[in-house]
């Protein structure tokens, strides 16, 4: 897990915005806290009782203050939340929603209900259960290749067995659901059927009866084992409560689906040494071996070798996967990897600057209806989108192979420049250009989650497409023509800089 820690972190928070958003954020919160204080009162200490009314004050101040849950009453995260938190459900929600947006409310409650639990049964199924799949899958390649890429997690929609995989999940909730008649089979079964997702991961073709099979041959004798190593993690559980949830999503949950992924593949060994039923279904030899790095790929342009057409060591082969993967449309057809001069940067800082300024104004208009000459300068640009568009280009160039690391480190970069661009204005200038507070998991109404999601898309874009087309345009222009352009430029920016220090930009719809 260390050897690729971060993209193990970018799985794990994947995995709470994908399939459970803010709201199972603010449901982990208030789920901790409960426990916490049902903890102290258990213990009768007084002293245990004091430290944990300490912890939940700290924490109903910080919830407070990032109007995290209830508390949050802006934006369109807020209103998802009060709406899910309304109806009871996220499916219910949807489908209220669209009851009142196209039917004017007209459809029945029971067909909102049916229609919710087909939302449900399907998300659960082919995306949270396929999900967990790719997550096993990611796993069990990590342990032997340190720089198994995030996108490992959707390897089964890429291998186009999104059914069978999906039946196989169907077939495990229904017969724990039986089994859970019984009331004492159920947790016999649950470890019975415990590597079913593992077992899939490394062969989705596998049979319906014989991942079952495999699955309860390999657990025989290890049931108990298994439940206490569970239960080992408990420790580490109750170390993230006083830490909302957060040193869950960041190091426990990576470390409890490394450490599954270490015990699959430990079971694994010691099936084929005893000989199970259908042990040979098990047959991913590169989880346990690597082929040889001089070993070239068969056929050229896979994603997996290198310009030379061999195997990097760092990486899982797909090419030698049982599965031929599916070759998608190439989407992303701009040249990335453009190295951009200084005066391509510094005109692209403008542009971003300028898209900027003409998508606030323009909001300002969409909203209240009138012009206002949005930023903190005169003249039509906002330096905060440059700035941060900029910073993309120099600092996350490395990482443009991976787009969803990218992303998510594209919004960490656009929210360290939108804080501090507001603690700076707000501490030198006594100035407050826009406020945060109110929405969905702000930092001192400086930066919100809502917004950061956005511009983590916009930069996203910006890196693959919209830039490297706007070097090439650029280049086009005389080399004379981009350097006197780009004089120009910055002298004006200066003086309204100057300017505006000391005739700061303020009025409706700037400050106020």
């Amino acid at each position: 897990m260390k050897r690729n820690f971060l993209s193990c972190v970018m799985v794990s928070l994947i995995m709470v915005f994908l399939l459970g958003g803010p709201m199972a954020i603010s449901e982990t919160i208030t789920t901790d806290t409960l426990i916490l204080e049902n903890i102290a009162q258990a213990s009768g200490s007084e002293n245990m009782v004091r430290l944990v009314d300490d912890i939940t004050g700290i924490e109903q101040e910080i919830i407070n203050a990032t109007s995290i849950g209830s508390s949050a009453s802006s934006g369109i995260i807020a209103d998802l939340y009060h709406d899910v938190a309304k109806a009871g459900n996220m499916e219910l929600a949807l489908m209220d929603g669209i009851n009142n947006a196209f039917f004017d409310g007209r459809l029945a409650s029971g067909f909102l209900l049916a229609a919710a639990f087909v939302i449900m049964v399907v998300f659960t199924v082919f995306i949270r259960g396929i999900l967990d799949v790719g997550v096993c899958r990611f796993y069990i390649e990590t342990r032997l290749y340190s720089a198994t890429p995030v996108s490992r997690i959707l390897f089964i929609y890429k291998l186009k067995r999104t059914l069978k995989v999906g039946g196989i999940i169907i077939l495990k909730y229904l017969y724990l659901a039986l089994w859970a008649l019984t009331v004492i089979g159920l947790p016999i079964r649950y470890y019975s059927y415990y590597l079913v997702s593992h077992i899939a991961a490394e062969n989705p073709n596998i049979g319906y009866h014989e991942v079952f099979d495999l699955s309860r041959e390999m657990m025989r004798g290890h049931k108990w084992r298994v439940f206490l190593f569970d239960l080992s993690f408990l420790p580490w559980r109750l170390l993230s409560l006083p830490t909302l949830g957060l040193l869950g999503y960041l190091y426990i949950d990576p470390y409890i689906a490394a450490s599954r992924a270490e015990l699959y593949m430990t079971l694994r060994t010691a099936a084929f040494k005893r000989q199970i039923p259908h042990c040979e279904q098990m047959n991913d030899r590169w989880l346990t071996e690597r082929p040889e790095t001089d070993a070239p790929a068969s056929g050229s342009g896979f994603s997996s070798a290198d310009s030379e057409g061999v195997f990097p060591a760092d990486r899982y082969p797909i090419p030698l996967f049982t599965i031929p993967e599916q070759q998608g449309r190439r989407w992303i057809n701009a040249d990335f990897h453009v190295r951009y001069t200084m005066v391509n940067l510094i005109l692209l800082f403008f542009i971003f600057s300028l898209i900027g300024w003409v998508w606030e104004c323009g909001l300002e208009i969409v909203l209240h209806g009138a012009f206002a000459n949005r930023g903190t300068l005169y003249g039509p640009w906002l330096p905060i989108y440059g700035t941060g568009g900029v910073s993309i280009l120099l600092l996350l160039r490395r990482f443009f192979e991976r787009p969803v690391l990218t992303f998510f480190l594209t919004v960490l970069t656009c929210g360290i420049v939108e804080y501090f661009a507001a603690w700076g204005l707000e501490a030198f200038m006594h100035l407050k250009y826009w406020d945060y507070s109110g929405y969905f998991f702000n930092i001192q109404g400086r930066v919100c989650l809502e917004g950061l999601l956005v511009f983590g898309v916009a930069g996203t874009a910006s890196a693959y497409f919209i830039s490297p087309l706007l070097n090439n345009a650029l280049n086009k222009l005389p080399d004379a023509v981009r350097r006197a352009l780009c004089g120009l430029l910055v002298a004006v920016f200066c003086a309204d800089m100057a300017w505006s220090a000391g005739h700061p930009h303020t009025g409706r719809g700037i400050t106020e």
